[in-house]
């Protein structure tokens, strides 16, 4: 059987057929010069016949992997990456583990439920982002999780800094773009009263300094008090996503940097936890989960399977605990862009030319102020 994958290339979607391809040592040449106009890639002529073989495997890869899964794989920013090129991406820190006295948030089987719950519909959830080659993915699953909770406890959606967390959530003797976990950069939250707006605090993809005393505090409604722990299982998962987006931790294995769309039911994965993400809700038959690899994937979301095992993605769900501060946040509300591969309907599921304002409704972008 062969699989035709629609890709955007230099401008251009075209249907490839990988199989093809592989067979022409001129459409494959071809294929990879537009790969690397697509994703900026600038190889060294010394360097060009290793990426090419690297890409050639992928392909092949691909094309086996479209033939045994029920979702998509196709060619992205991790095709022709090393292994320890892709590992850059991850960040998440397994050996530090959450503190035994960390509060549960204990399953209740019993409380309401929604057949599905998408927060992007209700306006709750802010644009994907992209860490790059830093291993702070903890730092974008805690701040994707604050994100949407600030904006279901004040009613104010905007974006926050990432940045922050990574200069500040560890000392000044260990490097958050060498991993962590979400549970502790809530912890700092907690003990300093403060995250900054990304606007205040733009992400540069290495640590730095702790020096934000005269940078703008973006907990101006709410405040962080600490964190729960949700409890193990995906019925404890469906349950705390009711009430906002949860921090989880999964297993990405190679299988996955490979993912286009559709539902994934991956068992592959076998060992332990690498990266965190952020679960942002759920369908009758599917997770829905934000990465922070930019436009990857389904615009930078993936959906993994329910009633599976979710490579981990059940074990280590946590959320932060809030406050309310009395005041009312005058920060600018954040108002998302279309997405420019847009087909149908975009990531907040608005029709193309459209966005999701915070009020839940799709319009076009400059009716949401």
């Amino acid at each position: 059987m062969k699989v035709l994958i629609f890709l955007t290339l230099a401008g251009l979607a075209a249907a490839i057929d990988y199989e093809q391809v592989l067979q022409s040592p001129g459409e494959l040449k071809n294929l990879f010069n537009e790969f690397n106009v697509k994703f900026g890639k600038a190889f060294s002529p010394s360097e060009g016949p290793m990426r090419m073989r690297l890409f050639r495997n992928d392909l092949k890869q691909i094309v086996r992997l479209n033939k045994e899964h029920e979702w998509v794989s196709g060619i992205n920013q991790f095709t022709a990456m090393t292994v320890a090129e892709k590992e850059q991406h991850l960040g998440l820190n397994i050996s530090l583990s959450a503190p035994a006295s960390e509060e549960k948030l204990a399953h209740c089987p019993h409380c309401p439920r929604a057949s599905a719950k998408d927060w992007r519909k209700e306006g709750k959830v802010a644009a994907v982002k992209n860490q790059g080659g830093c291993g702070s993915c903890w730092a974008f699953s805690a701040v994707g999780a604050v994100e949407t909770n600030y904006a279901i406890q004040t009613g104010k959606r905007k974006q926050f800094a990432e940045q922050e967390y990574l200069d500040c959530t560890y000392s000044s003797s260990r490097d958050g773009c060498k991993g962590g976990w979400y549970h502790e950069a809530w912890a700092y939250s907690a003990k300093a009263g403060r995250l900054a707006t990304l606007a205040a605090a733009p992400y540069k993809a290495r640590d730095g300094s702790c020096s934000y005393d005269r940078v703008h505090n973006g907990f101006m409604a709410a405040k962080i008090t600490g964190s729960r722990v949700v409890s193990k299982g995906e019925g404890s998962m469906i349950s705390a996503l009711n009430s906002g987006a949860v921090s989880v931790a999964y297993e990405v294995t190679d299988e996955f940097f490979k993912y286009q769309e559709g539902i994934i039911r991956d068992n592959t994965c076998k060992s332990w936890a690498n990266h965190a993400v952020t679960a942002v809700g759920y369908t009758h038959s599917a997770m829905i989960v934000k990465n922070s690899w930019g436009a990857w994937g389904m615009s930078g979301y993936f959906y993994t399977a329910r009633g599976h095992h979710g490579c981990q993605i059940y074990n280590h769900g946590n959320v932060p605990t809030w406050k309310s501060t009395g005041k009312t946040d005058t920060d600018a509300d954040y108002v998302p862009v279309e997405d420019e591969d847009c087909k149908g309907t975009n990531a907040d599921g608005c029709p193309c030319g459209t966005v999701r304002c915070s009020s839940g409704t799709c319009k076009h972008a400059h009716m949401c102020h």
